[in-house]
């Protein structure tokens, strides 16, 4: 207790931004201060801590082993500081104006927006959603300041600072047209490598082991055709003889629409979890602890309950 006496909560503010931002003049931008003063606040802590706490290198600022220690626990002691002492409003669903902005993939959002939608209409019919897409390269950046609100999907990236929590276990399925000669005989690995395959080159996705399983199966072959993403998929198997090998429920809900047909994959591909991400600073927002269930309820709640318990725990390092 003795240390904290002697260090400035500002400056925890500056080293938490510094840490975030790695550049002096970024953050004196951020705060609207000038460059020399957050050099100078930095200088200041540094000697109450007794530690460089950040390198200067080709990248920006480095920080030091002592530095990436603390970070964490400062990030999380801010977060809590703000709520505790701020005006913390009891987010209530039937009157809220919120609007939050989700990150997904495509697909995502053709198995998700439609039932969420419709709930939002029934039980909170002044909240809205806007869908950013996958991201990009900034969306860890945009989830820590608050600029997207939650993440779903795969994103490896998201690791120290984020909560994270199952809420869809994916497993896969063949989907082909109406008539496929397919269906008119066993449903066997030697069959299915009988016929041409769309490939779903989802290299950058939690889908990305599904065309090497394939492959070790001797399904794929050099008669295949490969797209990018998954929502293309549905149309160019309806017109063609080419089976896709499609996450299940994403498959259900196109199938229905495009009149596709789904057969149990004779392949044994591991499912694959799609996570809901969100950062620390956020965690305890009532607004986005009420839209994480919802999202969790509408894709399969209480059946993943047990699994989420283990990855919030995993997922909520320092």
């Amino acid at each position: 207790m003795w240390r904290l006496r002697s260090v400035d909560l500002n400056l925890l503010v500056i080293f938490q931004l510094l840490y975030e931002i790695r550049n002096t003049s970024a953050v004196a931008e951020k705060l609207g201060v000038t460059q020399p003063a957050v050099s100078n606040s930095l200088a200041r802590l540094r000697k109450q801590l007794n530690d460089d706490l950040f390198e200067r290198s080709a990248q920006g600022l480095a920080p030091t082993a002592y530095a990436d220690k603390i970070a964490g626990i400062i990030s999380s002691s801010l977060a809590m500081l703000e709520l505790g002492l701020g005006n913390l409003e009891i987010f209530d669903p039937k009157s809220s104006q919120r609007t939050f902005r989700i990150a997904m993939s495509p697909m995502l959002e053709v198995e998700l927006l439609p039932s969420l939608y419709t709930f939002l209409r029934l039980h909170a019919p002044g909240v809205g959603i806007i869908s950013v897409g996958e991201g990009g390269n900034a969306l860890k950046h945009d989830l820590e300041e608050g600029d997207i609100d939650l993440a779903l999907g795969y994103y490896p990236q998201l690791q120290a600072g984020f909560y994270q929590r199952g809420f869809l276990e994916e497993s896969y399925v063949c989907v082909m047209r109406d008539g496929h000669p397919m269906l008119d005989g066993p449903n066997s690995i030697e069959r299915l490598a009988q016929f041409d395959h769309l490939i779903i080159e989802a290299k950058n996705s939690g889908h990305h082991h599904v065309e090497a399983c394939l492959r070790r199966a001797g399904v794929a072959h050099t008669r295949e055709l490969h797209v990018p993403s998954f929502v293309s998929a549905p149309f160019i198997v309806r017109d063609s003889d080419l089976i896709v090998t499609l996450p299940h429920k994403f498959a259900e809900t196109v199938s229905s629409a495009l009149g596709l047909k789904i057969i149990e994959h004779p392949v044994p591909i591991d499912p694959c979890w799609v996570r809901m991400f969100w950062h620390r600073r956020y965690h305890r927002d009532p607004g986005l602890d009420w839209i994480r269930h919802v999202i969790a309820d509408l894709r399969g709640g209480s059946a993943t309950d047990s699994v989420d318990e283990a990855i919030l725990e995993i997922g909520s390092v320092a």
